[in-house]
């Protein structure tokens, strides 16, 4: 009852046109849900969601403290509202990525289904059926998600609008532009009396063309995935470990005495004169050097996201994959090397 109260109120919060954008987008992804309903809901969820995992810090607070020396019982309190903020922007994200990568999946389906369906049109359209029957006939299951929204389309037109006219219909319900530029293709051709047997093949052949071509730079770019993917997850974490093992060794000859009136050793001295801020940074450099490695993997990702799908939007979904393979990697490899300096009593 009360979250129903609550759906009802944001419901009536929301503007016009932001339910325009978001059915705009609701219906490029093929959800059958109504823009104010799933706003109301994601921000109920997302609000649920923040503010339990924001709790968190504050009921464990003994225990963050104690293992987290650089904080005190007094930051609990901004650590919590900085918890808070974080579990609304991952939610937020979380909400509106589940759509965008379902409008890139209609999205890529219907790139690769177009040429094919095309070419069932034009055959049918060679037989002799109508144009209407054909474009009926022609959409079948593996043609998704073309075929889902044609039969959408004939039940709203009820067979009275022309090829040209369904075909435009679907503008508002796929985002494809390869879609976008075939029906203004079409609607000029047929203004100016084309014979549109010819030109569904001629558009099928060149959207085969196109995707064949697509395939080969993707497969040109691999080199360079690969190349970056080996730096975040292999070479960047190495480097920062042994940085760590490095810093800690001075450190700690620095607290022991060790070098301490060594001439040319500038990091040591300035690790000594500054006494217990030393021991900090030494306790503390794996946060530093786990921050680089969260900011590399994002940088990667949305790398990714240009070379393959063309957007920065769509490397989105690399980031936690690359985050947990580069941090997990840093930690191991700091034990390898570690082991490694031992055996040579280092």
């Amino acid at each position: 009852m009360v979250l129903r109260f609550l759906q009802e109120l944001i419901e009536n919060k929301i503007s016009v046109e932001r339910r325009v954008q978001v059915k705009k987008m609701l219906d490029f992804a093929g959800l059958e849900i109504k823009p104010e309903e799933w706003i109301a809901k994601n921000t109920i969820y997302t609000l649920f969601f923040s503010i339990v995992i924001a709790i968190l810090p504050l009921i464990f607070q003994e225990i963050i403290v104690t293992n987290l020396p650089f904080l005190s019982y007094s930051t609990i309190p901004y650590l919590s509202l900085l918890v808070f903020v974080l579990m609304i922007i991952l939610s937020a994200s979380n909400a509106y990525f589940s759509v965008y990568y379902k409008i890139v999946d209609r999205r890529v389906r219907t790139k690769k289904n177009l040429p094919e369906f095309l070419s069932v049109v034009s055959m049918n359209l060679e037989s002799g059926m109508e144009p209407l029957s054909a474009l009926s006939v022609s959409s079948r299951s593996e043609f998704a998600p073309i075929s889902d929204e044609m039969k959408k389309v004939r039940s709203l037109t009820l067979g009275h609008a022309s090829v040209s006219e369904q075909l435009s219909l679907l503008r508002s319900r796929i985002d494809s532009h390869e879609l976008n530029a075939l029906v203004s293709i079409i609607e000029r051709a047929t203004k100016a009396g084309g014979d549109l047997i010819i030109l569904l093949r001629s558009l099928s052949a060149d959207l085969r063309i196109a995707n064949e071509l697509d395939e080969e730079l993707k497969t040109a770019t691999q080199g360079y995935v690969y190349f970056i993917s080996f730096l975040i997850i292999v070479g960047i974490p190495l480097l920062l470990s042994v940085s760590s093992i490095f810093v800690s060794m001075i450190v700690a000859s620095g607290i022991g005495g060790i070098g301490v009136e060594s001439e040319g050793i500038l990091p040591v001295g300035m690790f000594v004169s500054q006494g217990e801020e030393a021991k900090f940074i030494s306790e503390n450099i794996n946060f530093v050097f786990i921050f680089l490695l969260i900011v590399s993997s994002v940088s990667a990702s949305l790398m990714f996201g240009t070379l393959w799908g063309g957007e920065i939007r769509q490397g989105a979904k690399y980031i936690p994959i690359l985050i947990i393979l580069s941090i997990s990697s840093y930690f191991i490899l700091k034990n390898i090397v570690f082991g490694i300096l031992q055996s040579f009593g280092l």
